[in-house]
């Protein structure tokens, strides 16, 4: 009798360990889990920053851009009308001498 006790407590002994092991693998588990998905979602925050400021400097180098292609055109348009009154001076001068002949 005293021998099916011992069995029978250390039978407990151990689905009690063995329930201990499975709670503790089971939560280790989880912590892995929540783990990896912590890193994964700060590794997608990192990206969706890093792209963000990429598309800002983008931003900013297309504003600055299209700003000099604004200039130019207005530097342009300021050559153009130098060049357009050049020519009404040029064509009155032919004009002024073809009368004189």
């Amino acid at each position: 009798a005293m021998v099916k006790k011992i069995t029978a407590s250390t039978t407990e002994q151990f689905a009690d360990i063995r329930k201990s092991v499975q709670d503790n693998s089971s939560t280790s588990t989880e912590a892995v889990t929540k783990l990896r998905g912590d890193v994964a979602g700060a590794a997608s925050k990192t990206a969706l920053e890093v792209l963000r400021h990429e598309q800002q400097q983008g931003d900013r180098a297309l504003q600055a851009l299209m700003e000099e292609v604004r200039t130019k055109a207005a530097a342009q348009e300021m050559l153009l009308h130098a060049l357009e009154g050049r020519i009404e001076v040029a064509e009155r001068a032919q004009h002024t001498a073809e009368l004189k002949t």
